[in-house]
């Protein structure tokens, strides 16, 4: 009988390594514990490896992310949450030390050469530690929902099988009904995301989430009509604030609230939310630098909120609306144009892995839900989701090159199955970055796959998947294509997966396992 992982003890081992008061947040996502620490803290990283259960340690920035793979991570999770007094994590300062003050102070004629080029180089660290840590809290603020998105993705799919099953023009009360009960979370979570959103990133930006969820629910669908009434329309002019309004299409007020005439809610929802939360948890704190603890309380939220609708309805919606659109056009051309979809299916599903590596991958989750929300298909998703199937591959030719009883075929053995379902951190970090060789033919053979699937529009048929859910063979319900027929997506999707498996087995079994670790 397989023993039961004890996530107390493996929760009571990771907090050893912490002492009091390093740890200032904590949460996880669907296999990683990630524990934000002060900036000057050190931990003792290899101790944290050789925990019973730890399969892989990240570090980004000040934050460690602890892999310990699907359903163990969230018990670990609540056990480390008893043991640990976290403190809310603050923003990363990212100004020059005092160290690089005083190297700039030394600089002269005679080594201005070396000591310059010294400032350079940490320059581009810190940009990079940047925009890696940017993409980190935007993953931060999309994790908690993937549970959701999972179970409403799969319900929306088993719709989708009925409508396709029975057939538009046959549909019964029955049969609509079963429909209209397999997409009614769905059709909740587009109403709620909003206001979730807008919690979820005032918590990571450091605001306070009722704050950030009360402006998020501006971009709520739902408020469309509400939100409308703030402006005095009659046809096509009206007034805003007093502000005289002309052709209400295009006017900078409007152009992000009104679609056809009509109040239709706030355009460029996800990233709107995010936004205004976002901006609002910045000024937040810096209105608690300087106004007095007894008036915090009333005049800190009372400010932001004034300030935040009238930065909102003057600056903000008319860009996130702009943006939501411009990006949306975007990939919708770009994911359609018979001569740019192969190259960028292919270097999309080429970087993924290393995307997933870093913890940033749920990043692209803004561009799934706007694609959706403009084509009713998330043509982009199809591309990057064979990339799992390419180490699925690559590991399975690790497996028939190990010798019987190996230890990587006991690591292997117990990682495939989530892999071929999607969950491809336990295959990353407990297999393949190991072994960095196969992890790259791993990545050439996900790139064979998004440029496989890239090559559809030059038949006439996109492919895509109809709502939010995993990868692998999970994802296949959820494909459609552009044809009306999810069948054919699903084949399809399904031929690109059989062409990842086999592209990352070849590309492993003869050019990945030279001087790689078999035993």
């Amino acid at each position: 009988m397989k023993e039961k992982k004890d996530s107390k003890k493996t929760a009571a081992d990771i907090a050893k390594a912490f002492a009091k008061n390093q740890v200032q947040s904590y949460t996880n996502c669907m296999t990683r514990l990630r524990i934000s620490v002060k900036k000057e803290s050190t931990i003792d990283v290899d101790y944290l490896k050789s925990i019973k259960n730890v399969m892989g340690v990240i570090i980004n920035q000040n934050e460690y992310q602890i892999i310990l793979g699907p359903g163990f991570v969230t018990r670990v999770a609540n056990d480390f949450g008893k043991m640990i007094d976290a403190q809310k994590t603050e923003a990363i300062n990212v100004n020059l030390s005092v160290e690089d003050k005083d190297l700039i102070n030394k600089i002269d004629e005679n080594n201005f050469k070396t000591e310059n080029h010294d400032i350079k180089q940490r320059y581009r660290a810190k940009t990079k530690a940047s925009i890696l840590n940017f993409f980190n809290k935007i993953s931060l603020i999309f994790t908690p929902f993937i549970p959701a998105f999972l179970a409403t993705g799969v319900l929306q799919a088993i719709g989708s099988i009925i409508l396709t099953s029975v057939g538009q023009d046959n549909l019964t009360q029955v049969s609509n009904s079963w429909i209209n009960i397999t997409t009614l979370l769905l059709t909740l979570l587009v109403q709620i995301l909003c206001i979730l959103i807008g919690w979820n990133t005032a918590k990571v930006f450091g605001g306070t989430p009722i704050i950030g969820a009360l402006l998020a629910a501006m971009y709520t669908p739902a408020f469309g009509a509400i939100i409308g009434n703030i402006f005095q329309i009659d046809g096509n002019s009206g007034t805003f604030l007093g502000i005289p309004i002309t052709d209400i299409s295009k006017n900078w007020f409007t152009v992000g609230v009104f679609r056809d005439g009509k109040a239709a809610g706030l355009t460029g929802s996800i990233f709107g939310a995010i936004t205004v939360a976002g901006v609002a948890a910045v000024l937040e704190k810096q209105f608690n630098k300087f106004i007095p603890d007894g008036a915090k309380l009333f005049v800190v939220p009372f400010s932001v909120c004034v300030i935040m609708i009238l930065v909102n309805f003057v600056l903000l919606v008319p860009l996130t609306g702009y943006v939501f659109l411009g990006m949306s056009k975007f990939f919708q051309v770009v994911t359609t144009n018979k001569w740019a979809t192969p190259p960028l299916g292919a270097i999309l599903a080429g970087v993924w892995l290393w995307l997933v590596v870093f913890g940033v991958h749920q990043g692209a989750t803004p561009i799934y839900l706007m694609l959706i929300a403009d084509t009713g298909l998330n043509t982009l998703f199809p591309l990057v989701a064979v990339a799992g199937a390419g180490q699925v591959g690559a590991a399975l030719a690790l497996y028939f090159k190990a010798k019987k009883g190996s230890k990587i075929r006991q690591e292997i053995g117990a990682a495939i199955v989530p892999g071929f379902l999607g969950i491809g951190e336990p295959l990353i970090y407990g297999v393949m970055l190991t072994r960095l060789r196969a992890f790259i033919t791993a990545c050439c053979g996900a790139a064979i796959g998004g440029l496989y699937m890239g090559l559809m529009p030059l038949f006439g048929i996109n492919v895509g998947t109809i709502a939010l859910g995993p990868s692998g063979l999970l994802a296949i319900p959820l494909m459609s294509a552009s044809n009306g027929l999810p069948w054919t997506g699903m084949l399809i999707y399904l031929s690109g997966l059989v062409v990842t498996y086999i592209s990352g087995f070849l590309l492993t079994y003869f050019f990945g396992t030279k001087g790689v670790d078999l035993k």
